[in-house]
């Protein structure tokens, strides 16, 4: 059988490559840089297609034309390249800029100039025909258009494989070996075609560029065959990682080592009032109205902002290099105005209620019994005791709320181990005292548990008040049980009483969070148990039927 010479042959056969790695990426069309990479193979197979022709044709008139279509090919690759690389990587905007547009100019002007090159000689001169190796190789001068062209493709490519490596240094495994493939692939070709260009070796008519087009076929193969480049392509991650600081609410500036403005968005403008470019490359200093300690971590700063002089929460982070050698700070600035507002408007509301109303409330609750003692008749001694009882009632609700958050300031100590046993003894003993009734604790003695002991008190002494204090008929009863310890070392405990239940009205406003004008609790006692348990990174369940009410409390940290 007749096989053509070598170089015709590896020619053919990366074309042939090619066209299957075209028919196989055609369905990732649509793909962000697929249609860019489509006309870069286009290309490539029609410069394989018609030089690997030429190299078998002895026809003048055709072999000037098929060398033709080969050089405008040629021409076409680079820039379709970079389009493919700009898009993937990332930076599409750079493919509908100006500057683009330009290098678009160039394959497209080759285009034109190649066909009328025997008027104007700008491509190439002396045009000959050369054979070597059996095959009707040509041998012409490069002029000056040529080394353009060239040059200009051959750039485009070095610049699209550096933004692929860079996206294997960047973006880590998820792209890494598809990239890696894809950016060493264009390297055989792109040598054989600067050899080829600048006339090395004994044999400088033979441009070997196609037949390198094989590994180059192979690696794209591999890249977009077995590979899965353009089903993780990297232009998600790195919008991602461009609109993270430029889309955040809160201000944000990067600084260098010189603590100068290298970059900030678009929030650090409107806070400052500047246009976008006017604080780069200024010193810190004089974009900040006010003090900052650029090695504090957090630090609070007032400044003024929107016509008014607003606090900001400033959070501080050292830039490093690859060495951990400090080299800049980012500053992020967080608006805590209103938060600090309503802290002072809680704060002072909390002194009122705490200190203030309950004192009043206190003598009021000892005037009202002295003048129900004092009184003979029996109807309204009867009220003015129910009007002390509900004095009584909000005294006490005030009282289980500064317990609250006595037990919630703590959370801000490291937790200890308590003994479970002894902790609901404790609390079963204070509740009995105050209600006269009767708790029973089942938890053995050798159970610790791992927590914040104040907010673990609280919870039971709540979830222990409520059993007693509703209780209908009899002794007021309630019984403490350590259900289960589970396999992730948290506590089930429960709680169970003889009362009514609690009312499916209460519960519904502990699960959607949240009371209204019409729909409330009766107290705050079973908010605080939410709380602690919630503080306590634990679960809560409720189980009501005929004989009582079932508090089912999960709690982490057994050890």
């Amino acid at each position: 059988m007749f096989l053509p010479p070598w170089p015709a042959t590896f020619s053919v056969l990366a074309g042939l490559g090619t066209v299957g790695l075209i028919a196989h990426l055609w369905k990732h069309r649509h793909e962000t840089g697929a249609i860019w990479f489509l006309a870069t193979l286009v290309s490539q197979a029609v410069w394989c297609f018609s030089y690997g022709a030429a190299l078998l044709v002895t026809g003048p008139t055709l072999r000037l034309a098929l060398e033709i279509v080969s050089l405008v090919a040629m021409s076409w690759i680079g820039v379709a390249f970079l389009g493919f690389a700009l898009l993937y990587t990332g930076r599409g905007k750079l493919v509908r800029s100006r500057g683009f547009t330009l290098l678009l100019a160039v394959p497209a002007l080759t285009t034109i100039l190649l066909p009328t090159n025997s008027v104007h000689e700008l491509v190439f001169s002396d045009y000959t025909v050369d054979p070597v190796f059996g095959v009707q190789t040509v041998s012409y001068t490069l002029e000056g258009w040529a080394y353009f062209a060239i040059g200009v493709a051959t750039l485009a490519v070095a610049a699209g494989t550096l933004l692929l490596f860079d996206t294997v240094v960047s973006y880590g495994p998820l792209y890494r070996a598809e990239a890696l493939a894809v950016a060493v692939s264009a390297v055989p070709p792109g040598v054989a075609l600067l050899v080829w260009a600048l006339e090395l070796g004994p044999y400088p008519q033979l441009n070997l560029t196609t037949v390198l087009f094989l590994p180059h076929v192979a690696l794209d193969a591999y890249a977009f065959g077995r590979g899965k480049m353009f089903e993780y392509s990297p232009v998600a991650h790195r919008t991602a990682e461009r609109n993270a600081i430029e889309e955040l609410d809160n201000p944000v500036l990067a600084l260098d080592a010189d603590g100068r403005v290298i970059t900030h968005n678009t929030s650090a403008s409107r806070l400052f009032d500047v246009e976008p470019t006017q604080i780069l490359g200024e010193p810190f200093d004089s974009v900040v109205d006010t003090p900052v300690d650029l090695e504090a971590d957090q630090q609070t700063v007032s400044l003024h902002a929107a016509g008014e002089r607003r606090e900001f929460a400033i959070s501080i982070s050292t830039l490093t290099d690859y060495d951990d050698d400090p080299v800049g700070h980012t500053v992020v600035f967080q608006d805590v105005t209103t938060q600090r507002r309503r802290k002072q408007r809680l704060e002072i509301l909390n002194r009122i209620l705490r200190h203030n109303l309950r004192n009043e409330l206190n003598v009021a609750h000892g005037y009202v019994g002295i003048v129900a003692d004092q009184l003979e008749d029996e109807a309204l001694r009867t009220q003015l005791e129910g009007a002390q009882g509900d004095i009584a009632g909000v005294i006490r609700m005030g009282e289980k709320a500064w317990a609250f958050e006595r037990a919630i300031d703590s959370m801000d100590d490291e937790p200890t181990p308590i003994a479970l046993s002894d902790t609901l003894e404790g609390v079963a003993t204070d509740v009995e005292a105050t209600f006269d009734g009767e708790i029973d604790v089942s938890v053995p003695a050798d159970v610790r548990l791992v927590c914040t002991g104040a907010v673990f008190e609280q919870l039971f002494e709540q979830l222990l008040e409520n059993a007693l204090e509703h209780a209908e008929n009899g002794t007021p009863r309630a019984e403490v049980t350590l259900e289960t310890v589970t396999d992730a070392g948290e506590a089930v405990l429960t709680v169970r009483d003889s009362g009514p239940g609690i009312p499916e009205h209460e519960l519904a406003v502990l699960e959607r969070g949240q009371e209204t004008a019409l729909e409330h609790g009766s107290g705050i006692g079973l908010w605080i148990v939410l709380w602690c348990v919630t503080a306590l990174g634990g679960d809560l369940e409720f189980e009501t039927d005929d004989d009582g009410t079932t508090v089912r409390v999960t709690v982490p940290g057994v050890v």
